[in-house]
């Protein structure tokens, strides 16, 4: 009987355990669950909200973990003002870029709302556009915090050009005679907050057409520089694409007209150049002998000849007709000649010499 009753006891025992052990909940023996909490960002510098500002704009910003680290944060630009921006912008993980830093440097686009402003009594065009900038942090099991925003417009002064060569007459507005091959060079300036403050524009284009009025073909009396700061869509297709303004072999700064195109003879036509700063904003206003000439293609431009030599002085000659000039010299002496040439008046260039 003690033996029955033994292991009747034990048995009760182990039922005990078992229910002790496997009765339990899994937070009894490792600790109730805790829900990871977001992590929390600001910006502690940057424009003021709804400014105007330059198109380079500092930002700072930090953020902390309430349980955790910070993994690192994302941010996006977006056109608009928060309750104007398109909500797609800132929709999906592909649109936001990341960063491990706390501040940084954005060059944002100011290519919108011309408008044409003075300083020293020269005229600029200034451009501006609105943005809203985005950030939020990511700790380290990916859950993000409510993003923070800014919302700022960005504004610039539009680059500017000057053609240089064929050299300008006194006349900037006069029609000049150029010919069948002409080199054009041009001079470009991007102020970037001020007439003072300037840099390289970021690239440029150029057009040339022949002078022809909407609906009625070639009329060397049309104003068609008129035309272009009034219609620039009109010669929209007409333009070269957008070069670099430190293109290779000065390709952003020359280009060769009538080498690979052909040029109407005793036709009026204009040539122009724009530029593009690196905030998008464009030279949209055009004027004559400045960044646009107006030129006739001639088969009697020529270049001019200067020689020199001891003795006899120096002499000038245009062109073919050389002018003969005789001198009389004693026997013996002797004769050093030396002479340089010049075609860009009519945008041509020296290419070789012949004497005899």
């Amino acid at each position: 009987m003690n033996a029955r009753i033994g292991m009747r006891l034990f048995s009760g025992a182990a039922l005990a355990i078992l229910v002790v052990v496997f009765g339990c909940s899994e937070d009894a023996i490792i600790g109730a669950g805790i829900e990871n909490e977001s992590p929390e960002v600001w910006l502690s510098s940057g424009p003021v909200e709804g400014t105007t500002t330059g198109y380079q704009i500092h930002f700072y910003w930090g953020g902390w973990d309430p349980d955790g680290e910070i993994r690192y944060f994302e941010f996006v630009v977006v056109d608009g003002f928060p309750l104007g921006f398109h909500r797609e912008d800132t929709s999906g993980i592909d649109k936001w870029r990341r960063t491990s830093v706390f501040d940084s440097v954005f060059k944002v686009s100011a290519d919108d709302s011309a408008t044409e402003v003075f300083y020293g009594g020269h005229s600029y065009t200034r451009y501006d556009r609105a943005h809203t900038f985005f950030i939020r942090a990511v700790d380290l099991e990916g859950k993000r915090s409510d993003p923070v925003y800014r919302s700022f417009t960005a504004w610039t002064l539009a680059p500017y050009v000057e053609i240089t060569m064929p050299r300008p007459q006194n006349d900037r507005n006069a029609t000049v005679s150029l010919g069948k091959v002409i080199k054009w060079e041009w001079r470009g300036v991007d102020p970037i907050d001020s007439p003072d403050n300037v840099q390289d524009p970021e690239s440029i284009r150029y057009l040339y057409h022949r002078v022809d009025s909407p609906g009625f073909g070639y009329m060397p009396e049309y104003d068609m520089v008129l035309d272009l700061n009034e219609n620039p869509w009109r010669y929209e297709e007409d333009w070269s694409p957008w070069i670099s303004y430190r293109a290779a072999g000065d390709s952003g700064r020359s280009t060769w007209l009538g080498d690979d195109e052909i040029l109407e003879l005793r036709r009026s036509h204009i040539f122009a150049v724009q530029a593009k700063d690196e905030a998008g904003a464009v030279s949209a206003i055009f004027t004559r002998g400045w960044n646009v000439r107006q030129f006739i293609v001639s088969v009697t431009a020529s270049p001019f000849l200067t020689i020199t030599a001891p003795y006899i002085g120096g002499f000038q000659f245009t062109g073919t007709n050389l002018r003969p000039q005789k001198r009389d010299l004693p026997p013996g002496v002797e004769l050093n000649f030396r002479w340089i040439g010049d075609a860009t008046a009519y945008g041509g260039e020296i290419t070789c010499y012949q004497y005899g």
